[in-house]
């Protein structure tokens, strides 16, 4: 959701975001097949600059089903000039969270 406001080639401008939002997801991965293990990534909690934007997801598991949450809240539509580089590394963390692989063997 925020991949358009990373700022990668020059920081010569704010970032200006059209609105607050909260983006809240909840996905339930199904497998039934026998003797299988789930490797869960880690949860995430990433907060930017005094919970101007917060994400925090996690895994959890009940045996055939693996469940995703996720909470992407930003609570400031303009990022200043003078934060844009804590911004990059902040979106950078947000994606290595994101990406992380959901790993099932049988």
């Amino acid at each position: 959701e925020l991949r358009a406001f990373l700022k990668q080639d020059s920081i010569d401008y704010p970032v200006f975001v059209n609105n607050r939002f909260e983006l809240n997801y909840k996905i339930c991965y199904i497998d039934d097949s026998p003797n299988k293990s789930v490797k869960l990534p880690a949860p995430a909690d990433i907060v930017f600059d005094n919970n101007v934007c917060r994400f925090r997801s996690s895994y959890s598991s009940n045996g055939t089903n693996v469940i995703y949450s996720s909470s992407l809240i930003l609570d400031k539509e303009l990022i200043l000039k003078e934060d844009l580089l804590d911004w990059n590394l902040y979106i950078m963390n947000l994606r290595s969270s994101v990406y992380q692989p959901l790993i099932f063997k049988k």
